[in-house]
């Protein structure tokens, strides 16, 4: 993984279907973004190796943010009624 410019991933359609306001929550999605470029990432001397730890920071958010999605995905199906 590059260690410049980490980036938490945007949810948009998800955080409308969970009713969140959307351009305040990017807000915060872009600013811990910066934070962790700024907290860890420009660390000095920071070891090469520790980009394993950004790499697998990055995916289980990214999990996460997919198994919303989905248990969203799947409370709005069953939600619908057939006639």
């Amino acid at each position: 993984m590059n260690t410049k410019g980490f980036e938490v991933k945007p949810y948009p359609d998800m955080w409308t279907e969970l009713d969140m306001d959307v351009p305040r929550f990017d807000k915060a999605r872009q600013m811990l973004s910066e934070v962790y470029d700024k907290m860890f990432l420009s660390q000095p001397n920071r070891p090469e190796k520790m980009a394993y730890f950004d790499n697998s920071y990055s995916r289980t958010a990214q999990r996460i943010g997919l198994k919303v999605s989905n248990l969203t995905a799947k409370a709005l199906l069953s939600q619908k009624t057939y006639s």
